[in-house]
């Protein structure tokens, strides 16, 4: 995407967040004229500011952890590729459920016992985690991402190895 359409597309999307819901469709018809992609494009990001707010104003799921967090015992285990709900990791973090699946890992909704919320929980693939390299390329996404600061992109807050 060039600059100049970047720029286009961002003041379109303004001046209808701008509008009443129910005034942006004339607006739109206006605004784009007979480019269906800008409309297209803004139709899709006003459908997910719309969706910002309901899932900003979604009560999160009781926190029932499977296990007693005061006395974990001999309970911890480490991540492995049958990791299920209820696991607890690091002696810390129990596992609620597994949220996806990519090329540089896995990713799963964890408790964190100790500070009391909900956290993600990122971990390389048994293939890659015997190398060195895919381990340094994770640390570094780990520190491009905790530089960055956007209300749009998770917080990293910290590092752990098993």
């Amino acid at each position: 995407m060039t600059p100049k359409r970047w720029k286009q597309i961002s003041s379109v999307f303004d001046a209808a967040l701008e509008l009443e819901p129910q005034n942006r469709e004339a607006f739109l018809v206006r605004a784009c004229g007979g480019d269906e992609a800008l409309r297209r494009e803004i139709e899709s990001l006003l459908t997910q500011e719309s969706r910002k707010h309901e899932i900003l104003n979604t009560p999160l799921p009781a926190l029932k952890p499977a296990i007693d967090l005061q006395n974990p015992d001999d309970t911890a285990a480490p991540m492995t590729e049958t990791t299920q709900a209820g696991t607890l990791i690091q002696g810390r973090f129990v596992i609620r459920e597994k949220l996806g699946k990519g090329g540089m890992g896995e990713v799963y909704l964890a408790h964190d016992g100790k500070l009391n919320r909900l956290v993600a929980l990122k971990r390389l693939p048994a293939e890659m985690r015997a190398n060195d390299r895919y381990r340094k390329r994770l640390l570094q996404e780990a520190r491009r991402a905790s530089s960055l600061n956007d209300a749009n992109i998770a917080q990293v807050y910290d590092v752990l190895e098993e």
